[in-house]
């Protein structure tokens, strides 16, 4: 048997043809990399002096603080672009009147499901992935270590899941994709 059914292949095809998608990787970064150089300049100026002659202690608070700022505008980021990606799972095909079709496939309803919902993990994954060599710039700074990274993802990764689980439950009971967008929101 196989892990995943042509319902997964369509609809990773389908989000790969979406420059869409695209700019919102690129505004996603540009976001945590405006972040980064906001509190740059910010402990440049606090200090009163130029940073390439501070201490390893005043670079390592550096590094603390952009590290908390940058994993919880990280974390923010995804739990605004985690519904918004997800909301077409389930309420496209009741829209175009698909779903109907779908489900009189051979493929359980359990299938249809997991398939459409991984296929949008799987970009917020790829998001997350290439925010990646950002989060490790920042053990330049020597103010944190690799074990904090880990736990910060598997929080986001966490925080990604079940944002995606509570958009698939509201999305299945919802008329339209607006609806299911706004319910999702207040659900969170």
């Amino acid at each position: 048997m196989r892990l995943f059914s042509a319902v997964f292949a369509k609809e990773m095809v389908t989000l790969a043809r979406r420059k869409r998608h695209y700019f919102l990787r690129a505004l996603f970064l540009l976001a945590l990399v405006s972040m980064i150089w906001w509190i740059w300049t910010l402990s440049v100026e606090s200090q009163q002096r130029n940073v390439y002659n501070s201490s390893f202690n005043d670079l390592s608070y550096l590094g603390i603080r952009l590290f908390l700022v940058f994993s919880i505008t990280q974390l923010m980021l995804v739990v605004l672009v985690v519904p918004a990606l997800t909301a077409p799972v389930v309420a496209a095909e009741k829209e175009q009147d698909t779903l109907g079709l779908l489900l009189m496939t051979n493929l359980g309803h359990y299938h249809i499901l997991s398939d459409k919902l991984m296929s949008r993990i799987v970009f917020v994954c790829l998001l997350l992935i290439s925010a990646l060599p950002l989060f490790l710039v920042l053990l330049a700074f020597r103010g944190i270590e690799f074990s904090q990274i880990a736990v910060a993802y598997l929080l986001i990764i966490s925080t990604m899941l079940f944002c995606s689980g509570v958009g698939l439950i509201v999305y299945t009971y919802s008329a339209n994709m607006r609806n299911a967008l706004i319910g999702t929101y207040l659900a969170l």
